[in-house]
């Protein structure tokens, strides 16, 4: 068995068991032997028959061990191993296997403890000393690693697994080509290992051999059918290959083999594998534009688990397409960060602006990244270039040395818009920077500066509703520190600090008068957050302090109605020439969330939160319950249903680590803050064939948002409504194809006097095709009505609507050797003229519309070194 022979050694054992049918040992070596031939159930049945006939054995309980490891029922290994070294308390190879079973769920200084343990009791043992390496590998310190795989290769050289530990060790080191050869020399010596074959694919994908990698996969896969490992490894190439259909089919398979339980893990592993998962399975979803699908999977992802740091990038990524979904993109991104390991991942500056302008952003942050993690430097640039004077880039530069990772980058975006005063720069720096201190203990620290300068941005419903000399500039600096700590192998404890400076002017010009506000903004967050996980139950709890003050100084130029500067001198009459106003806004939140899995196909969500509010002397209260239900019906039809309340809390960053979503619905707007809000909605996700996906969702939002007034201390709330209503359906037809169509009604209503009622129907029909010598088209068409009522102070003179069709298209090459990818998008190709009334009146900060009413042209690219 241990030379790869498993057909013989079955043999072996079928004689040995007709002469003993009840000998527990060798019950015991036929589990082991069922395990290696992919039968995990028999395996199981088998080491239980093994414990009942041999239970002073301690390879009884080992065989047991292995059997639940392979059914994925982690916790119940470590009993099995645990009660083998408690019958044979000398037995090294039952310490060792409780070792292995502790790095596979985290628990470091277990692992630690059992694998010294167990060298100690043998040190001549292969398998003590790997295990051992594995340890040492995980806490990253390489030199014992590579010590400890290199004595283990002397005791036994057939052994296949010592040299898988060196090459990873090697890899960790930087030097990858060392590493992939003693992963070869374990291929050579096991060849009909899955998983020596899967991270043999592994490496060749990391050198961009992608033929052979391809190859090592399907060998994999062949060897063990229920491995999830090189199922996801597979659709990780296949993305990079531009064959996003077959990505997303593989990855659904690594699902499916994970019996459905995350997003992905490997039943096999001992490296715990961090640097794969932080693979961006969203940019498959994105390619495909199937964005429901990417989210339904992280949802379930998150609530089965929300310490998965990968999860949280997987939902950010898949939030980056979504409208409304800013705050919880960058939230998400957040909590990534924190629970993420140092790795060479680049950080975009724009990605944890909730207001991104536009620009070279892409959908997904992590496409290019590596599936090991090894010392070293990455490039990662972005570009774009177009009409209306449009270009921009983005320049990371980003490392890793053992325990320390950075990340240093550079945006800037700039356009003269598509009519007068539309112009928009703007400009981003970030370092970051994370170290790990201990393999429990993470930090981080991040500065970054923004400078913003624009006219008018909006696009209102009538086209010649905006201002030709209205200006905006915003120079804001952050700085933040965030901390995890990992007190034990199922419990977190996530910290945040957030200290920003915004410096704001407005100019507008009217009839009678000019007005110039400036305003200082100070501000302070401060969270902390505890998270507690079981494998059916998960409990989070935190709080969380947030702190602004600002200060807002209006000058008004009078020069237009008086005929003099401001302020006039006799025999003038005296008028108000400058306003000052000061405010301090503060805010305390405490919320507990858990979710529980019963039975096996419903996630139960619960929770509750406080919030109180202050501005100035003005308070406001209020308990938030959550709850939330996902309810597999069947295989392939999921049904969510949530009803919860909310507080906005004041915040000049939009980042929180509190749970951004209940039940696949999201918590955070960009609402007014002091917003009260009650949100309803329910949902149901649909898998008609392994092809055709479909879904619906509605959704209603009750809001009061506070209207101040401080020269009476009191506060009035308006009444505002905001209904969504969405359908949509995927279809796969081919390889090749990809093809899309959506349905969404976008319903707002509200006591106000510029808009009272909103309502957009939008039907986006998207086309894809992707060529497997890299090139890609897409061609969408979205048909959008919208109704408009306006208010007693808009210049619309009654209620109207408008009806049109704006037809985009996009051209596009990847580049071999995962280089990049570089693509031609054609906006409003028909060169449509429209009236549309975007969202920016509810907005604190605009962004440019989603629809232009003329013809743009963009070119982008990304090197990725």
């Amino acid at each position: 068995l241990n030379v790869g022979r498993v057909n013989e050694a079955n043999s072996d054992i079928e004689m040995a068991l007709g002469l003993a049918p009840n000998d527990g040992i060798a019950l015991a070596l036929q589990s082991i032997i069922t395990v290696a031939q992919n039968h995990y159930e028999t395996a199981l049945t088998l080491a239980t028959q093994s414990t009942a006939q041999a239970p002073h054995v301690a390879g009884s309980w080992m065989a047991l061990s292995y059997a639940q490891q392979a059914n994925f029922n982690l916790p119940e290994a470590i009993t099995a191993a645990q009660h083998g070294a408690d019958t044979e308390p000398d037995n090294a190879l039952a310490w060792a296997r409780i070792a292995e079973l502790h790095l596979m769920t985290g628990n470091l200084d277990a692992a630690l403890a059992a694998a010294s343990k167990a060298a100690a009791l043998n040190p001549n043992l292969a398998r003590t000393q790997s295990v051992l390496g594995f340890v040492y590998l995980t806490q990253i310190k390489t030199r014992h690693a590579r010590q400890a795989f290199e004595q283990a290769i002397t005791l036994d050289q057939a052994d296949p697994l010592p040299r898988l530990g060196l090459g990873l060790a090697k890899i960790r080191d930087g030097d990858l080509a060392a590493g992939r050869e003693e992963i070869e020399i374990a291929t050579a010596l096991d060849p009909n290992n899955a998983l020596v074959r899967s991270y043999m694919g592994k490496a060749y994908y990391e050198e961009k051999r992608d033929p052979l990698a391809a190859s090592q996969f399907d060998i994999a896969k062949t060897l063990d059918p229920k491995d999830p490992t090189p199922w996801f490894y597979d659709a990780i190439l296949k993305q990079s290959t531009n064959r996003p259909v077959e990505a997303l089919q593989d990855l659904q398979k690594s699902i499916d083999l994970n019996d459905n339980r995350a997003v992905y893990r490997s039943r096999l592993l001992l490296d715990q594998d961090q640097a794969a998962r932080s693979a961006s399975q969203a940019r498959i979803y994105s390619d495909l534009g199937f964005q429901q699908l990417a989210l339904r999977a992280a949802w379930h992802a998150l609530d089965s688990n929300p310490a998965n740091y990968s999860a949280h990038r997987f939902l950010a990524d898949s939030y980056a397409a979504q409208a409304g979904q800013e705050i919880a993109r960058v939230s998400e991104l957040l909590q990534a960060q924190l629970l993420q390991p140092a790795n060479t991942l680049p950080i975009q500056p724009q990605l944890a602006e909730s207001t991104l302008e536009g620009g070279p952003a892409r959908a997904s942050f992590n496409e290019f990244n590596p599936l090991f993690t090894g010392n070293g430097t990455r490039v990662l640039i972005d570009a774009v270039a177009g009409s209306n004077a449009t270009w921009g880039e983005d320049v990371v530069v980003s490392g890793l040395h053992n325990r320390l990772s950075y990340s240093i980058g550079q945006y800037h975006y700039e356009t003269e818009g598509f009519r007068a005063n539309n112009d928009l720069k703007d400009n981003i720096y970030n370092l970051y920077v994370q170290a790990a201190v201990t393999p429990t203990w993470n930090i981080q620290g991040e500065l970054r500066r923004r400078e913003i300068g624009s006219g008018d941005v909006k696009l209102n419903f009538d086209p010649t509703d905006f201002s030709t000399t209205a200006r905006s500039s915003v120079e804001q600096g952050t700085m933040r520190l965030g901390g995890h700590y990992a007190p034990t192998s199922n419990s977190d404890v996530l910290l945040s600090m957030i200290k920003s400076e915004r410096d704001g002017l407005d100019t507008r010009v009217f009839r009678r008068f000019d007005t110039a506000e400036t305003t200082n903004a100070n501000a302070l967050q401060s969270e902390a957050r505890y998270l507690w996980r079981m494998q059916a139950f998960n409990l989070t709890t935190g709080v969380g302090m947030y702190k602004v003050d600002a200060n807002t100084q209006t000058t008004f130029d009078r020069t237009k109605s008086s005929g003099v500067v401001c302020p006039p001198s006799p025999p003038f009459r005296p008028v108000t020439c400058q306003n000052t106003a000061q405010s301090s806004s503060k805010d305390r939140n405490v919320y507990v969330y858990a979710n529980a899995i019963y039975p096996e196909q419903v996630i139960w969500t619960v929770g509750l939160g406080h919030d109180a509010f202050t501005q100035n002397d003005i308070d406001i209260k209020r308990t938030n319950p959550k709850f939330g239900v996902q309810w597999m019906l069947r295989p392939g039809l999921h049904l969510r249903a949530a009803y919860f309340k909310t507080l906005k809390r004041v915040v000049i960053v939009e980042q929180t680590i509190e749970p951004t979503q209940i039940a696949g619905f999201n918590q955070f707007f960009d609402d007014q803050n002091g917003t009260k809000a009650t949100r309803y909605g329910l949902g149901l996700d649909v898998t008609f064939t392994p092809t055709v996906h479909g879904g619906v969702e509605v959704s209603r939002r009750d809001m009061d948002v506070p209207v101040f007034s401080f020269s009476s201390n009191t506060v009035k709330f308006q009444d505002r409504r905001h209904n969504l209503s969405r359908a949509y359906l995927y279809w796969t037809p081919s390889t090749a194809w990809a093809a899309s169509i959506a349905y969404q009604v976008d319903h707002r209503k509200q006591d106000r006097t510029d808009i009272t009622e909103l309502n957009t129907t939008e039907v986006p029909l998207s086309l894809r095709y992707f060529t497997t010598n890299g090139w890609f088209t897409r061609l969408t068409g979205t048909y959008v009505t919208q109704n408009i009522t306006p208010g007693t102070n808009n210049i619309l003179p009654a209620a109207d609507d408008e009806h049109f069709m704006v037809v985009d298209a996009v051209v596009g090459y990847r580049l071999p050797r995962h280089l990049g990818v570089a693509n031609l998008e054609i906006g409003n190709l028909l060169d449509k003229q429209f009236r549309y009334q975007d969202t920016n009146f509810l907005r604190s900060q605009s962004m440019p519309s989603r629809f232009i009413p003329e013809l743009t042209i963009l070119g982008k690219f990304t090197l990725n070194f």
